[in-house]
């Protein structure tokens, strides 16, 4: 398998993001006022998204190690990762609309889950219609979900940075 040092690096990144997520967490909280609600929000998703991240990039390097043929393996994991991430976002969609903290820059969450839901179309046509699939859009759209990662981290920054110390 040829993407198996790429899984593994966006696998790296996830857990890494999650560690900085912990540190925001614990050093970010001056004063003991407590997280506000979006804050709140933004850490959880923070750890959502390195966690969806970190699974999606061992799952194929599992079924591999299962014995499955290379293109079964990106077919599976194509579907896998378009119904998890659809069910993330069906879940995750009600917080998502009722916070209007970040009006601003609403344009870019849209754009980004306008994005991100083309990749959750093409992912799920790989795994239905494409017999040999390849790794290609399966990692281009774990780079896609790094990129939301970097985006929910200064998010969930840009508040903290504010704050009066």
């Amino acid at each position: 398998m040829q993407a198996e040092g790429t899984l593994q690096l966006v696998a790296e990144i996830a857990v890494a993001f999650a560690g900085f997520t912990s540190i925001i967490a614990v050093f970010g909280n001056r004063g003991g006022e407590g997280w506000s609600e979006r804050e709140a929000v933004y850490l959880h998703m923070l750890v959502e998204y390195s966690i969806i991240v970190l699974l999606s990039a061992l799952f194929p390097l599992v079924l591999w190690n299962g014995g499955l043929s290379e293109g079964a393996v990106w077919r599976l994991a194509c579907g896998v990762q378009a119904v998890q991430i659809s069910v993330y976002y069906l879940v995750r969609y009600r917080t998502l609309r009722e916070d209007r903290s970040h009006i601003g820059t609403a344009w870019v969450w849209r754009s980004y889950l306008a994005i991100d839901g083309t990749f959750v179309m093409l992912l799920a046509g790989n795994a239905l219609f494409v017999p040999e699939a390849d790794d290609t859009l399966f990692v281009a759209h774990l780079f896609w979900l790094v990129i939301g990662m970097a985006l929910t981290f200064a998010g969930a920054l840009t508040p903290i940075w504010k704050r009066e110390p």
